[in-house]
């Protein structure tokens, strides 16, 4: 794998708008973060990081993280999905935060999940565990 052809997108939230914050999700990143750079050699440019750490959390600095709303996230990942990214491009996407679950029944009456993460700017949602 040639990391110059690498597109990373690290999503770690801990700190939620609509309550229900987390430990360790940021540290998560900070952790595959140090993976790409240090042993990989996957160069920072290739690297986004959306990242809602807690007050007074010290992490990482060494890729500047933006906050992972909702927006941010969706624009990131139509990013990776338009023509900056070539078919023979690898894309990696990490996520460590929420996640919710929705049980549809189609018409005859099939159960299926459909999953989804939690941006930061959730309104609803998991609370506090």
């Amino acid at each position: 794998m040639n990391p110059d052809r690498l597109h990373v997108l690290l999503i770690g939230i801990d700190a939620y708008d609509g309550d229900g914050s987390l430990q360790g999700c940021v540290n998560d990143v900070d952790a595959v973060q140090g993976i790409l750079l240090d042993r990989l050699g996957v160069p920072a440019p290739r690297i986004t990081r959306l990242v809602s750490p807690r007050t007074g959390a010290v992490h990482d600095t060494r890729i500047e993280g933006r906050v992972p709303t909702l927006a941010a996230i969706t624009a990131e990942l139509a990013r990776l999905a338009g023509a900056e990214v070539a078919p023979s491009d690898r894309v990696f996407i990490y996520y460590s935060g929420h996640g919710t679950q929705l049980v549809l029944e189609d018409a005859e009456g099939r159960r299926f999940p459909r999953e989804a993460i939690l941006p930061k700017d959730k309104r609803r949602g998991p609370k506090r565990l």
